[in-house]
């Protein structure tokens, strides 16, 4: 199965903030063999939610809060809004099920690796480090393993639906030039405050009045991600409201036309979009450079063992070849004649100008040693045995290109996101919920 790609996963990003000097997500997960018989707080269809459940998940969110220097409101204002993550959650577990997705070891290790390099230490270290912080490392296992099934088929659901066209990313440069919004990237934190439609209703003037009243508050002093862990109904809520950082051309229109002219620490009066009101926060920003690459015109002549030429003779053979060169022999014709990477030995060796990391490490290892005109001594990789020359050096603006591959990029990501958000919606209702949080 492959993983996730970066940028579908907006929403799920626990499993690369999992560990950030300490443990918070799986934080206190007693065994369960410790578990004393306690009572559901939910139904979701053939599945339940324990009150164990609840009350780990709501210590998770406490031990990444007091981390993070942000109070902890009471557990009876945030419970419910907690329940219904858990929920969506589980929702999406089944939908795996019923796929038949799976996560093997294999793929559960190496997403243990990556947590434990961005601890600075190695997978081996990782159950010992746990233990100090009193979580269970079997549990935590199970726990990355589930965020892994959720990212996966998250994946396969807006694989299927989100497609990007030139057209779109022509008009998306454009409008983000316009904007001026293409050279940053933005921290954003949102509160957000649902309505039930844009029609104009009880509802939708009391979601205004919240939204004044926090913004009153913001005004006085309180703390954002308080307020967001609180009262925000957006999905990144129980993380402080925060979006992460995004390129402003990711953000939302009405999000990115905005933050683009704040500075650091600002927040936005409440506005109105569709989904409901906002109040955005930019907590910082990094502004783009111009991406210049250093590109190398590159020739070579490969010999590939086989049947009838063993390694050994390859190489020899190329040493005779490297000789003749040195002896004033035309390379694009011994290209033609020998080499059997018979693509570039029909333009004389020659591979065209190529960024370092184009090929594989150990052609890049080779042509690193090598001085504009120099021809290398025969070496391998796993296509044969080479000579190279690197001909010319040059130094190339990829910026255009580069920004052309985000803008995809952040398409594709504002339209999963989008998708996401109404697939979770639609997941939910189509399921059987019962809650039983006050029994």
């Amino acid at each position: 199965m492959k993983h996730l790609q970066h940028g579908l996963s907006r929403g799920m990003r626990a499993l690369t903030t999992l560990l950030v000097g300490m443990t918070f997500l799986a934080a206190s997960l007693p065994a369960l063999a410790e578990r004393e018989l306690d009572r559901i707080v939910a139904v979701v269809n053939d599945d339940i939610i324990l009150k164990s459940e609840l009350d780990e998940r709501l210590s998770s969110i406490r031990m990444r809060m007091e981390q993070q220097g942000t109070r902890m409101p009471p557990d009876s204002q945030i419970q419910g809004q907690v329940l219904e993550h858990l929920i969506s959650e589980h929702v999406q577990l089944q939908r795996a099920r019923m796929a038949g997705l799976e996560i093997s070891d294999d793929e559960l290790n190496q997403a243990l690796q990556q947590i434990a390099q961005q601890n600075n230490i190695s997978l081996r270290q990782l159950p010992q480090m746990l233990e100090q912080q009193g979580v269970d490392y079997p549990s935590f296992r199970e726990e990355i393993r589930r965020e892994l099934i959720q990212q996966e088929v998250q994946r396969q659901m807006l694989h299927r639906e989100v497609t990007v066209s030139d057209r779109e990313i022509q008009e998306f440069l454009a409008d983000a030039e316009a904007r001026g919004d293409m050279q940053g990237e933005y921290l954003v934190s949102h509160i957000m405050i649902s309505i039930p439609s844009e029609e104009e209703s009880e509802d939708v003037t009391e979601a205004r009045r919240k939204a004044e009243r926090l913004h009153t508050e913001l005004g006085e002093g309180a703390d954002f991600a308080e307020l967001a862990v609180t009262y925000s109904e957006g999905q990144q809520a129980l993380e402080g409201g925060s979006l992460g950082w995004r390129p402003g051309a990711e953000l939302p229109s009405a999000f990115a036309s905005r933050v683009v002219d704040m500075e650091p620490g600002e927040f936005t009066e409440p506005f109105r979009t569709s989904r409901g009101y906002h109040i955005l926060k930019l907590e910082d920003l990094r502004r783009e450079d111009a991406v210049v690459v250093e590109e190398r015109r590159i020739r070579h002549i490969l010999i590939r063992p086989d049947e009838m030429t063993v390694p050994e003779e390859a190489q020899l053979k190329l040493e005779r070849l490297r000789q003749k060169l040195k002896d004033g022999a035309d390379f694009a014709a011994l290209a033609d004649e020998y080499s059997d990477d018979h693509v570039s030995a029909a333009d004389g060796g020659e591979m065209g100008w190529q960024a370092r990391g184009a090929f594989v490490p150990a052609f890049d290892e080779a042509l690193d040693q090598l001085e504009v005109g120099e021809l290398s001594q025969p070496f391998q990789t796993p296509f044969g045995w080479h000579i190279a020359e690197v001909m010319e050096v040059r130094e190339q603006d990829r910026t255009s290109e580069m920004r052309r591959q985000q803008a995809e990029q952040q398409i594709r990501n504002r339209k999963a996101q989008e998708r996401m958000e109404g697939w979770l919606r639609q997941l939910r209702e189509e399921s059987f919920v019962e809650i039983r949080l006050d029994d």
